[in-house]
């Protein structure tokens, strides 16, 4: 369940009882994938276990709710959803200088 999470790049949570951990990696992914998502007590530990290990916690209520159902863990992000969780992979790079992701994401935007 969370052996991965501590390798996402954002956790999008609705406070304490919803969690989904996410990573992108456009070396080998089109689109974010889900790492973990939990319910309740086990989205909290999520939370604990993604802060121990510097994850960033994003409060957002109707996304976390949103993607919830539709977010399955190991498979990518739906495309519903690109766009705002694009715009939090953003904020999370430019806040860690991970300038390697964003160039190579506006390569993609490029030839794409």
């Amino acid at each position: 369940m969370m052996q991965q999470g501590p390798d996402a790049d954002v956790i999008i949570r609705n406070p304490e009882h919803l969690a989904i951990a996410i990573k992108y990696d456009p070396d080998k992914n089109t689109a974010p994938v889900v790492l973990a998502k939990g319910q309740d007590e086990l989205a909290l530990r999520i939370v604990a276990v993604g802060e121990a290990n510097g994850v960033t916690a994003i409060e957002n209520k109707p996304l976390a709710r949103a993607m919830y159902p539709l977010c399955h863990v190991g498979k990518e992000i739906p495309g519903d959803f690109y766009g705002a969780v694009a715009e939090i992979l953003v904020y999370i790079y430019q806040k860690e200088n991970r300038q390697d992701i964003l160039e190579r994401a506006k390569e993609d935007n490029r030839d794409g």
